[in-house]
């Protein structure tokens, strides 16, 4: 009889990587059954026929788990129920790109693996020793997973690797998008400004003195509102560097006729956060 193996995955990446684990797993275990969900829209709502029975008699749970689904219910959620099945399995996490550190919440009650040589190794060990009569002596299975380390490991990180080209493409693109953002806003507060003083300045019911007084206020305004800006991006969920929102400020600053724009905001800034900045500072942390 065949143990099963429940791969839990959630995300494209997830997918891609336990997609992966259950081709090579009987490489190195034999007598054994891996399953996983060919995609998401069956966590849905054909969860109960399609799901439940597998993660009621796995003996044995692996959670592929990567930076971007670290809390994510599913995950949460087939873990909860491995480790209530009724053949007590046993549930193991493998993590891809993070450390045993990052994992917190109830996953952290589960043997952590990362993928790497020795720590996979083990895992597989580990499995195999539970297998009991089922299982490979351990020489043969050492033998076996010295000769299919290699190509699991080329599967595997060419998958990370994809992955990580498309997260600095899109973390470009987005660079692009939010510069394009703070420019329309920028040139939006030029244009709610410029408006207000001119009618200020052609009003003769104004004196020199309120006119300048009234233009100090707006410029205020300005400098309120981009520091807001500032904020907003900082601890927002998109970043842009500081010498691009510095370029944008200087351009508006000669917009206005004010070229103590982007003095005056950092003026502001290192007021209200008591420190430094420089052109190499990130909005983002």
């Amino acid at each position: 009889m065949k143990d099963n193996i429940f791969i839990s995955w959630s995300g494209e990446l997830s997918y891609q990587l336990a997609e992966i684990m259950r081709k090579v797993l009987p490489w190195f275990l034999q007598n054994i059954s891996p399953y996983f969900t060919p995609r998401d829209i069956d966590k849905g709502d054909r969860w109960e026929s399609a799901i439940s029975t597998y993660l009621e008699n796995a003996e044995i749970g692996l959670i592929c788990l990567t930076p971007y689904n670290l809390s994510n219910e599913w995950i949460l959620f087939e873990a909860g129920a491995l480790s209530k099945s009724k053949n007590n399995a046993r549930v193991c996490v493998l993590l891809f790109n993070i450390a045993p550190s990052d994992v917190q919440g109830p996953l952290s009650n589960f043997q952590a693996t990362k993928f790497e040589k020795e720590d996979f190794r083990k895992l597989l060990l580990d499995i195999n020793e539970k297998q009991g009569e089922n299982g490979r002596d351990t020489e043969t299975l050492n033998e076996i997973f010295e000769n299919q380390w290699p190509k699991v490991q080329k599967m595997i990180e060419g998958i990370l690797s994809s992955s990580d080209d498309k997260d600095k493409k899109a973390k470009k693109r987005s660079q692009s998008d939010i510069l394009e953002e703070v420019l329309e806003n920028i040139r939006n507060l030029s244009r709610m400004v410029k408006p207000a003083e001119e009618n200020i300045s052609t009003n003769p019911l104004i004196s020199s003195n309120e006119s300048s007084g009234t233009s100090r206020m707006a410029f205020q305004e300005i400098v309120d509102r981009i520091i807001s800006l500032y904020y907003s991006y900082k601890y927002g969920s998109e970043c842009l560097d500081f010498e691009s929102l510095g370029q944008a400020i200087r351009r508006l600053g000669i917009e206005l006729n004010r070229p103590d724009l982007y003095g005056k905001f950092l003026k502001v800034l290192r007021e209200e956060q008591k420190e430094n900045l420089s052109s190499e500072d990130l909005i983002c942390d």
